[in-house]
């Protein structure tokens, strides 16, 4: 072994490595472009995903920090029902999602530029050739990240045959699997690499001591800052990475007594970080915005054990061979007192402040989404413990234990896409009627639609919008297929959604409409229909804070027509909060609906 602790297989770790990067790879290609959906690709940039992308074209292309381009830009993809301007906590015109993310796009959405304008696909920012640079760069940073992490494990003295078997956990065996491949847009594989690299070269310049690593640890402190500013806590791993109180001591008198370095890491970081206020001004004229209108922390009400055991988002639950990670801290009780309490406060910090949000669950999410970004500290005990497995019958029941959890997360994963379990509202109940089972029909215990019945002796008035596809000679409605009249719609990946009904809250108020009740008659010729039939409230930045839908797909019949009711009580809305229904259908199977109504119930206080 050299003095870095390699062992003579010195190169297993990275060919690991390089083995993750040739799966992602393959799984990425299947996912996006050979899973029986041509179009896929386009769900690349989604949710968040779609805000930290839009400084990219908005700075580079359209020179428009005001997104006036992005409604008919995100049209161009989503379809106009889905496009939505890009607003800042205020209402005003602007982007609520750090730049961090947009800020290690750069390269890659450039290079898309560049291809994409030789090879005559335009250069508007939102085609194939710039979603799949996305794809690419989520894969890339997790790439550099376990390399980074790799370094890391040497510098603490883990052998590379356990540093390969960790970072195979590390991909497989938690959610940084869906986080590469199906929403790669998002901010947390991006921030799981900055924390890679600052772990490391903090840990190098306590060890060598040379101004680069310093330098490097600020920038990438910054970058972490950027991408998402709590973030930064990972700071209080560092007593725990040091091993000792001494230790740390020693790194702090060396920063200290580097004025040099500690200045040039100090530029950095703040130049770096300047980059957030600076675009603020640009977008509103103020430097500093809190762009989370009605978000925030409630520190002294975190939902600390729902985000560790609970069935809705539980980080052991979902991702348990971080429990296992968690217990190997043990033993750093017997060698550093001071580094396994390290350990301990900063992961009870990072899972308090975490669950402090006022979105505890982060809406759609697999596990508790915001802790992966910390597995690089937290999966240090597990990679250095394993060191001390002498006896061949521990190693084999560690073995054996690791994959099992390994194949229960990528089952779970596979559940997760495949909506069996819910991407926000799981429960006991839930969780265990669809544990182990694969079957598409259990997306209706996930996903059961929330019927709200009505009174009929409590109407007062109603208003009634009839769609009925007859007096329409679009090619989008159908002649072969009906109900009545001789027309149908049809919705397929040619037409996913139909007309939508939208209504502000203040409309809705006028009328003093309450209730909402949606009725079609609709028939599949496939099993595998997805069709939904969606009631959404929404701000007026576009943002959901209710959404009902009824499976629709899943529960009628193949081949017959069949009537299709779905009744929902109107919650509290906002003057400018609008309500939508309409019918998505996702899949590449037909569905065919008719005779469509929606009826706006005013009812007796």
């Amino acid at each position: 072994m050299n003095i870095n602790g390699e062992s003579e297989n010195k190169y297993f770790a990275k060919r690991i490595i390089l083995f993750i990067g040739v799966i992602l790879i393959f799984f990425m290609i299947k996912i996006r472009w050979f899973d029986g959906d041509k179009e896929r690709w386009k769900t690349i940039v989604e949710t968040d995903g779609k805000g930290y992308y839009a400084y990219l074209p908005a700075i580079f292309i359209y020179q428009d920090l005001q997104y006036d381009f992005i409604v008919e830009a995100e049209a161009s993809i989503y379809g106009i029902g889905r496009a939505q301007k890009r607003l800042l906590a205020n209402g005003q015109p602007g982007n609520k999602y750090f730049v961090g993310v947009a800020v290690l796009l750069t390269p890659f959405f450039l290079t898309a530029w560049f291809v994409s304008k030789i090879t005559g696909h335009g250069s508007s920012g939102y085609n194939m050739i710039f979603f799949s640079s996305v794809a690419a760069a989520a894969i890339f940073y997790l790439l550099v990240a376990l390399l980074y992490l790799r370094k890391l494990l040497l510098l603490l003295g883990s052998k590379e045959k356990w540093i390969g078997v960790v970072l195979l956990l590390l991909v497989f065996a938690t959610n940084s699997f869906w986080y590469v491949l199906y929403e790669p847009s998002m901010s947390h594989i991006y921030s799981f690499a900055a924390v890679s690299a600052f772990l490391f070269f903090i840990k190098s310049y306590e060890i060598q001591k040379k101004t680069h690593q310093l330098i490097c640890a600020a920038a990438a402190l910054a970058i972490i800052t950027l991408i998402r500013p709590v973030n930064v806590m990972i700071v209080l791993g560092v007593p725990f990475l040091s091993g000792s109180f001494e230790n740390f001591l020693i790194l702090l008198n060396t920063i200290f007594k580097n004025k040099k370095a500690m200045l040039f890491g100090i530029i950095i970081y703040s130049a770096l970080v300047f980059i957030q206020p600076y675009i603020y001004y640009l977008t509103s004229g103020d430097f500093f915005k809190w762009p989370y209108a009605d978000e925030g922390f409630d520190f002294k009400h975190p939902h600390f054990w729902d985000g560790l055991f609970s069935y809705r988002k539980g980080l052991f639950i979902y991702t348990p061979i971080m429990f296992i990670a968690f217990l190997f801290i043990i033993p750093y009780f017997k060698k550093s007192m001071f580094a396994a309490l390290g350990y301990i406060i900063s992961f009870i910090v990072f899972i308090w402040v975490i669950t402090s949000w006022s979105s505890w669950s982060y809406g759609g999410a697999f596990s508790l989404r915001p802790v992966l970004e910390f597995y690089p500290l937290l999966i240090i005990p597990m990679a250095v413990g394993l060191n001390n497995l002498k006896k061949r019958y521990k190693i084999i029941l560690i073995v054996f234990l690791f994959l099992p959890l390994t194949g229960f997360c990528l089952f779970q994963t596979y559940q997760y896409e495949k909506h069996i379990l819910s991407y926000d509202e799981m429960n006991k109940e839930k969780y265990w009627k669809v544990f182990l089972k694969s079957d598409r029909h259990l997306k209706a215990v996930a996903y059961p639609p929330k019927q709200e019945t009505i009174s009929r002796d409590s109407i007062i008035s109603q208003k009634i919008i009839q769609y009925d596809f007859d007096n329409d000679a679009q090619n989008a409605y159908n002649t072969f297929e009906y109900f009545s009249g001789g027309h149908s719609l049809k919705l397929d990946k040619q037409l996913e959604y139909s007309s939508t009904f939208a209504s502000t809250y203040s409309e809705l108020k006028n009328e003093d409409i309450s209730y909402v009740e949606v009725s079609l008659m609709a028939k599949k010729i496939d099993e595998e229909n997805e069709a939904t039939l969606i009631i959404s409230f929404e701000y007026p930045n576009g943002q959901i804070f209710r959404y009902d839908n009824y499976p629709i797909g899943l529960l009628i019949n193949t081949d017959s027509w069949e009537k299709i009711n779905f009744s929902v009580k109107i919650p509290t809305m906002g003057e400018k909060d609008i309500m939508k229904i309409y019918v998505w259908n996702k899949s590449n199977f037909p569905l065919y609906i008719d005779n469509m109504r929606i009826e706006l119930f005013k009812v007796k206080k």
